[in-house]
């Protein structure tokens, strides 16, 4: 059986006919939008079809925009803090206000040791502020709360003495 052009009217072709006429067509590497491709249709009793692959590429990108994420553009579709791009792979400093004061405690040896003052640099207006711990070993995650404050100090008090290293890094936000 012969190939015959593209507008020959063939008749009792099958699949495996139909397979054998497709493999010897000639391969082409270099695609381009206007290049076609054949199918059914499912809307039409699956008659004949035929669609450029720019049809296929626009269908496609339809079907997968509405399922993965676009790409990400600081300030356009993804948030920006003071102007810093969330884009990158750098920390961002994040300043944690103007009255704020940070620092850690690190005692080694302690003995049953239950209170731990810490002094602050500077003189805080009043002793309305606000103390944040942040356990740095197991030890120190043992239920604390802030005692005695002062306008230069506060004093974290554990509820069981603590023995061993005790470290713990706090922050102070008037």
């Amino acid at each position: 059986m012969g190939q015959g052009s593209a507008n020959s009217n063939r008749t009792g072709e099958t699949a495996i006919t139909i397979a054998a006429i497709k493999h010897t067509a000639t391969l082409k590497t270099a695609i381009v939008d206007a290049d076609e491709s054949s199918g059914q249709d499912s809307a039409n009793g699956f008659g004949l079809i035929r669609y450029t692959f720019l049809n296929l590429y626009t269908y496609l990108k339809t079907k997968l925009d509405l399922v993965h994420q676009a790409i990400l553009v600081s300030g356009t579709n993804i948030k920006t803090i003071n102007g810093a791009t969330l884009l990158g792979s750098t920390d961002i400093v994040i300043p944690i206000g103007f009255n704020s004061i940070r620092g850690t405690v690190s005692v080694v040896g302690a003995t049953a040791q239950t209170a731990f003052v810490v002094t602050f640099g500077g003189t805080q207006p009043n002793t309305t502020y606000f103390v944040g711990i942040t356990p740095l070993n197991a030890l120190t995650a043992a239920q604390n709360y802030i005692m005695t404050k002062t306008t230069t100090s506060f004093t974290v008090t554990y509820l069981t003495g603590l023995t061993g290293t005790v470290a713990f890094d706090w922050v102070l936000h008037q």
